[in-house]
């Protein structure tokens, strides 16, 4: 599961080194390639939200949880549709904060039954991943 975690960080790593290096893939640049990998993740990663509020019990909590993982998919749907890549970027870096955010102080599962290093997997990865994003932001 480790080896997943990190192989799911390559395309965002390639699609930078596709920008450095100014070549392109087929008719879509690094940047676009990034990008659109973002959006995709960054919405899965939402859909983990939605998953765990629906085993919930946690009244409130659950219903934050909703919120904020169709505030995430929306969001980086439409800025995907509507903004150039640098401030879509920024949004994206903001969606996948949001995400580690609600999953580090708004839990709807029991941590108990989650291994320790799969939690520490999941923060580690992620700010590598807005890291990635404020890079390629710094590139374009």
């Amino acid at each position: 599961m480790r080896y997943l975690a990190w192989l799911g960080v390559l395309p965002f790593i390639l699609s930078i080194l596709l920008v450095l290096s100014g070549l392109s893939l087929g008719e879509y640049s690094g940047s676009q390639i990034f990008t659109f990998y973002s959006v995709v993740i960054s919405s899965f990663m939402a859909g983990t939200l939605w998953g765990q509020a629906l085993r919930s019990q946690a009244g409130q909590h659950r219903n934050i949880n909703l919120v904020i993982s169709n505030f995430v998919a929306l969001t980086a749907f439409f800025a995907l549709v509507f903004l150039a890549v640098g401030p879509l970027l920024l949004i994206m870096a903001c969606c996948f904060s949001i995400i580690a955010a609600t999953e580090r102080f708004i839990p709807l599962v029991c941590y108990d039954a989650i291994p320790e290093y799969y939690l520490q997997l999941r923060y580690r990865v992620t700010t590598v991943v807005i890291i990635l994003h404020l890079i390629l932001f710094s590139l374009v």
